[in-house]
């Protein structure tokens, strides 16, 4: 599975219209596109910065919708809404205890990673990172996806509330220094979001 991010600055108190707006005008366009899996829209409501991300069966279909991706920011942009960047990545971790859901929250961490050390990350996400957060309360899922050509990866887990998400930070703060590490980088780069929005034909799972 792959996934193709979109990150976006808004105007804080536009940020639900801009969501409704990607869910009723801009989805429409690609959702019956092959290989769409399916849409989550993200927010920051105190400072408008949000995100889109698709997920789709394979490269080739993600490649293919890339035509209705442009058009669509082209899209926002005439509503006042920035793109800041756009990521493509192969989805390689996937693990859920619950479905996912709007109105649920988001951390995630990305690195820049060497392209030599791609594997290793995985395996201390997967060994390490994912048996952690499981354990703690109001844990949802973790997300890991990478550019294999760049070395660039996201982990992202998601959580039941804001509360569950800030509690869990204490536990993963070594975990995340300890990945720049493993990873050949420097610092990781942190974010956090509320899931808006959430659209899915199929479950997401990696691979």
């Amino acid at each position: 599975m792959f996934a193709r991010i979109s990150r976006a600055s808004g105007s804080p108190d536009k940020l639900d219209e801009n969501v409704e707006f990607f869910a009723q005008k801009l989805l429409p366009q690609i959702r019956d596109l092959p290989g769409f899996i399916g849409a989550v829209a993200l927010g920051d409501r105190a400072s408008g910065r949000g995100g889109s991300v698709t997920y789709w069966a394979d490269a080739e279909s993600m490649r293919a919708s890339d035509a209705a991706a442009t058009a669509g920011r082209g899209q926002t942009a005439e509503r006042g809404v920035t793109t800041l960047d756009v990521q493509r990545y192969e989805m390689v971790i996937a693990e859920r205890v619950a479905p996912a859901g709007a109105n649920t929250f988001v951390r995630g961490n990305e690195v820049d990673a060497a392209r030599d050390k791609i594997e290793d990350s995985i395996k201390f996400v997967r060994d390490q990172v994912l048996p952690n957060v499981r354990s703690q309360k109001g844990f949802r899922a973790l997300l890991m996806g990478v550019d294999r050509q760049t070395g660039h990866c996201l982990v992202s887990s998601v959580w039941e509330t804001a509360a569950d998400l800030e509690a869990s930070e204490a536990a993963v703060r070594e975990q995340r220094a300890q990945a720049g590490k493993v990873a050949g980088a420097g610092d990781v780069r942190v974010e956090r979001y509320e899931v808006m929005y959430v659209e899915m034909k199929q479950p997401v799972t990696a691979g």
